[in-house]
């Protein structure tokens, strides 16, 4: 299995698209982060749903205020949307 699939680089990804979204923190600088974060989900290859990553992605969709993070985040979901019955096991 490649390096890329397995599920702590999920989680490093998910981590990442909340990097410089706590309050008092820069979000402009914090921008880049989050929209290579969600980039990197949107080139998994997309073999099992995972509805917390697909929350999370939307979550992004609805709530970054960067056009660029949020055209990264789509781009995620429509290649999971793919993938619409969950398989395997859930992601701890």
């Amino acid at each position: 299995m490649p390096a890329a699939d397995h599920p702590w680089n999920i989680d490093l990804c998910l981590e990442a698209l909340d990097y410089g979204t706590q309050t008092g923190e820069e979000l402009s600088k914090s921008l880049k982060v989050r929209q290579q974060a969600a980039l990197v989900l949107g080139k998994l290859e997309p073999l099992f749903f995972h509805e917390r990553v697909y929350d999370k992605l939307l979550q992004v969709m609805e709530r970054d205020q960067y056009l660029s993070v949020k055209d990264a985040a789509y781009g995620a979901l429509v290649r999971l949307a793919r993938v619409r019955e969950p398989v395997g096991a859930p992601l701890q």
